[in-house]
């Protein structure tokens, strides 16, 4: 009885011992044929914004006098980079207003056609808050940037020289190391007494210019 049981654990477990020795060679064969992942890395056309300090702009837009009709507007910036996120900016524009309905429905005008001319020109600081990138094709990229800028000025308007507070924010997309394009979003505040009694004007303006880069 002992020697059949003992015939029946040899039968079994000697096939499993010379099955081990197998595993083991079949498994150091697969760890010696791993597969390294091929990684192709893409290689972009990227635009650099580079070390210019200094930006001339042109612009066209739309401005929004309150109390009267919206115009077209024109002007150009001059911006100099005194480090990577701060600039200031020397802008002027113009732009003209029609008549309010006021004037319309009364047939009394209260400016002549001279005074209906708006000239403007403010300093600003500005800021760059968030410079990034634009992916056009699988290798090109763009720089961008979003900033903002805050400044004081004079406008001319209704036969007076008014002072303006002016804040604006935009975003600016360099095409290559000399060209750029900006959208822009401009308020200007301004007190004006044209109706009688002073009040504070907020004019808005929103422009595409377009930049060069020294």
């Amino acid at each position: 009885m002992e020697s059949r049981i003992r015939r029946i654990f040899l039968i079994c477990v000697l096939p499993i011992l010379m099955l081990v020795p197998g595993l083991a060679a079949a498994q150091t064969d697969d760890e010696d044929g791993l597969i390294e992942p091929e990684v192709e890395r893409t290689e972009f056309v990227d635009a650099a914004i580079g070390s210019h300090d200094l930006i001339v702009s042109t612009y066209v837009g739309s401005m929004l006098v309150e109390d009267f009709d919206a115009n077209i507007s024109a002007g150009f910036e001059l911006a100099f980079q005194v480090t990577e996120r701060f600039f200031v900016q020397y802008l002027a524009g113009s732009s003209s207003v029609g008549e309010t309905s006021f004037e319309v429905l009364s047939a009394n005008p209260i400016l002549s056609d001279s005074e209906r001319d708006v000239e403007y020109y403010l300093i600003n600081g500005g800021f760059n808050v968030l410079p990034g990138e634009s992916f056009v094709t699988s290798g090109t990229t763009l720089n961008t940037v979003f900033y903002v800028t805050a400044g004081v000025g004079s406008t001319t308007f209704g036969g007076d020289d008014r002072a303006t507070r002016a804040i604006a924010f935009g975003n600016r997309i360099k095409f290559n190391d000399w060209l750029g394009m900006s959208v822009e979003l401009r308020q200007l505040q301004l007190d004006t007494d044209l109706f009688g009694e002073v009040k504070t004007s907020t004019n808005m303006e929103a422009a595409v210019a377009f930049s060069m880069f020294f």
